[in-house]
């Protein structure tokens, strides 16, 4: 039961992170690229690790729908990632399915970048192995 509460508590947070962006004063989405390593943002944010090690772990968090993130290469910031699609942003979701096959690896990924009070979304749309 802990653990179905602590899922619906991240995939609130994560939508709640979405709302909230999207409402602040002058925040508007901007298309960008940002290169990176997926990671699991739990595992990140709790143990500090990523890589080959921390694969595993972040997969099968990803398939919990712990919320997956990408750690951009260039400035360390990270990106909580969410799944673009043609619909309004009602219809969004995780983008776990789309990247958890590229787990703690390297990608380059487009799409909608947010950035409101030091939170960080991108609102994914194409994504690739760097």
């Amino acid at each position: 039961m802990k653990y179905v509460t602590l899922i619906a508590m991240s995939i609130a947070l994560v939508l709640g992170t979405v709302a909230f962006v999207s409402a602040q004063a002058g925040t508007k989405p901007v298309k960008g690229v940002i290169v990176g390593e997926v990671i699991d943002i739990a595992t990140y944010a709790m143990k500090g690790q990523r890589g080959e090690d921390a694969r595993a772990a972040g997969m099968h968090n990803a398939s919990k729908n712990f919320p997956v993130g990408i750690l951009e290469e260039e400035t360390g910031d990270i990106y909580i990632a969410l799944y673009r699609n043609p619909v309004p942003a009602a219809s969004m979701g995780l983008a776990n399915p789309m990247l958890s096959e590229f787990m703690n690896k390297k990608i380059v990924a487009q799409g909608l970048l947010y950035k409101a009070q030091g939170i960080n979304v991108i609102r994914v749309s194409v994504v690739g192995e760097y």
